[in-house]
């Protein structure tokens, strides 16, 4: 196994533990330690480090594990590096944290449909235009429109 490899087996156990773990955490003593963390992880995000901004995602899950947006921060950092799978239970959290956020299922219809399941990404993608008058990106609107005619077209959803 080179570095590489072993860097993202190990940053992959870390997400597998932190998903399953949520809830053992330390409780958010100091509100602007979650601030801090999820700046810096969105920054390094944005400037194209998605290994740091994993490791400070989950660093932020750690100190808040019900915070919405470390969640939405690992999900979206996990779909760019193409882990849908490894996305998919994090997009599941945001939408359990927020059910009527319509990102969270955005984000696991990607996951799912990139994934394979087409199934279950035919639902997320239906559930996000039932959200619509919720939906802030309306780019997220003709996206899931688009996907979904995808897979109505290859016979994943007989509606």
């Amino acid at each position: 196994m080179s570095n590489n490899e072993a860097g993202s087996h190990t940053m992959l156990s870390q997400v597998a533990q932190i998903a399953g773990n949520l809830g053992v955490g330390t409780a958010n003593q100091f509100p602007e330690d979650i601030e801090f963390v999820l700046g810096v992880a969105n920054t390094r995000a944005r400037a194209g480090k998605l290994s740091d901004a994993i490791c400070l995602y989950l660093l932020g899950a750690e100190i808040d594990p019900l915070d919405y947006r470390v969640h939405q921060g690992l999900t979206n950092c996990l779909l760019m590096l193409r882990l849908f799978e490894q996305a998919i239970p994090f997009a599941s959290l945001m939408i359990g944290l927020e059910p009527g956020n319509p990102l969270g299922y955005y984000f696991s219809g990607l996951a799912r449909f990139s994934a394979g399941d087409h199934t279950e990404a035919t639902e997320d993608f239906n559930t996000v235009l039932s959200l619509k008058d919720k939906v802030e990106d309306k780019a997220i609107l003709s996206k899931s429109e688009v996907l979904l005619s995808r897979l109505r077209s290859a016979g994943s959803d007989p509606a």
